[in-house]
């Protein structure tokens, strides 16, 4: 974590591995000479460069704080935005969209209510019927969601 050029080459690296004049899978070698055609493993380490990568996500099980922090960064090549859906916070699900305009939302999809809090301790409640919380933020600043 913040290590933004180690990431970057990480990420570029998944791309490496995709074989794009055949089948858009991913291949266990980027070498004609063996590795498995459908490196499936491959494609999951990929997703997980954007959930805990990027994303920056973390859980944090402590009995007094059961929740999440997220620590997001946008991906490079012109990424303008990301989106994570369904994100499990103990028994809820939340999504989290955050983009280039500085704008960062959190939604309650399903579960008991929790709190989005950023940096400054800013705080928002949010429940099933609740609107999005909505935050302004800047690359790398931290969101913590804490089950109420």
């Amino acid at each position: 974590m913040d290590n933004r050029s180690a990431a970057d080459a990480q990420f570029d690296i998944a791309f490496s591995h995709m074989d794009l004049s055949h089948f858009n899978v991913w291949r266990e070698k980027n070498f004609s000479d063996g590795g498995h055609k459908n490196f499936i493993t491959g494609a999951g380490g990929y997703v997980q460069n954007y959930i805990f990568g990027y994303a920056g996500l973390r859980y944090n099980r402590a009995p007094a704080a059961v929740g999440m922090t997220i620590h997001p960064y946008l991906p490079p090549h012109n990424v303008t935005s990301l989106k994570l859906r369904g994100i499990a916070v103990a028994a809820a699900r939340v999504s989290v969209k955050y983009n280039a305009d500085g704008q960062f939302s959190a939604e309650l999809l399903s579960g008991p209510a929790i709190q989005v809090c950023n940096v400054d301790s800013v705080c928002q409640k949010l429940t099933p019927s609740s609107t999005p919380a909505m935050f302004t933020w800047t690359s790398g600043e931290t969101f913590k969601f804490t089950v109420l």
